[in-house]
């Protein structure tokens, strides 16, 4: 083989190798992928690797528990779930839900997704949001609302 073939045979390789190269980002960039889907399985299979290590302790009932005068406090309220504005510690409902899978998408938040605003949630908001109850005029902002692919993504 002499210089000029090696030349052009290497030419043609790039040439190749580029083209296939660029095809398959544009291939990708194509691609739609639907964050709630990727969401949901994400959780599913964590659910299932950690199911098996989850170990439920026995209660052993003790004789404090029998003789009380005081009624046991009632934490439902009739099935309606309390997501009024603003949302702080003890909020319950689908917008503290949404809140904590923004707080998840944007900050790689670590607890469960719930619809109960706890302790956990509460500390993240004051981190990221800097306050400890959201309001309205926050929900609105970050839309919320809206499908996750349509909300605000703050880094």
């Amino acid at each position: 083989m002499n210089r000029k073939t090696q030349i052009v045979m290497l030419s043609i390789l790039g040439g190749t190798l580029g083209a296939s190269l660029l095809a398959r980002f544009w291939l990708n960039q194509n691609v739609q992928t639907d964050p709630v889907a990727e969401l949901e399985s994400l959780l599913a299979t964590r659910k299932k690797s950690t199911a098996a290590f989850i170990v439920s302790p026995k209660e052993v009932p003790t004789t404090d528990n029998y003789y009380t005068d005081e009624p046991e406090e009632d934490t439902e309220t009739d099935g309606i779930p309390n997501d009024d504005f603003p949302l702080r510690l003890g909020s319950q409902g689908p917008r503290v839900a949404k809140l904590q899978v923004w707080l998840l998408r944007n900050y790689g938040w670590t607890g469960k997704v719930t619809d109960l605003l706890d302790e956990k949630t509460e500390k993240q908001m004051k981190r990221f949001l800097k306050t400890d109850a959201l309001d309205q005029a926050t929900y609105e902002r970050l839309k919320l609302d809206a499908p996750l692919h349509q909300q605000k993504i703050i880094r």
